[in-house]
């Protein structure tokens, strides 16, 4: 793979992915966060306007997000287990908050910082970008351990073709 990211001495891989996950999951919470003012702003107000447009544009800023994400890990960058073993594990992370609504969550925990996350997305709900990028990482980082493996099955062919010819 002869990529500008897989080229540079200065940028290893695993490093720009982790940046571009944190980055997506800033943008998703930051997007939810600010939908949620406006709401609250619309429902005092009664000026619906600007919570439906933001509404309106959050799903074409998330498609955005997981087009640029993807192609980063998937085009960009070398394949890596270790990358899709933070994207898998973030996906499931957040994904197993959602789900301890469910479950009940030990009370011990609540006011430390685990309950303090667990507070700060389920607030969000499961229509949030959130929710819906880190099914995407989760997607992502199966993905990336798939690609590995076609990647090894393609170089094994290669390599009995070169050894046939």
């Amino acid at each position: 793979m002869n990529t500008p990211v897989s080229r540079s001495r200065h940028l290893h891989p695993t490093l720009v992915a982790v940046s571009a996950l944190f980055a997506s999951l800033v943008v998703a919470y930051g997007l939810d966060s600010i939908f949620g003012l406006l709401r609250q702003q619309a429902q005092s107000t009664f000026h619906v306007l600007p919570a439906a447009l933001f509404a309106t544009n959050m799903p074409l800023v998330l498609a955005t997000i997981v087009l640029a994400l993807a192609w980063i890990i998937l085009i960009e960058l070398p394949p890596s287990r270790a990358i899709a073993t933070i994207f898998l594990a973030a996906g499931c992370l957040v994904i197993g908050t959602y789900l301890t609504q469910f479950i009940g969550f030990p009370s011990e925990l609540r006011r430390t910082f685990i309950g303090h996350f667990r507070t700060a997305i389920l607030t969000l709900g499961t229509h949030s970008s959130l929710y819906h990028l880190t099914s995407f990482w989760i997607v992502a980082g199966l993905a990336c351990f798939l690609r590995r493996h076609v990647k090894t099955k393609e170089s094994r062919v290669e390599k009995r073709e070169k050894t046939a010819a």
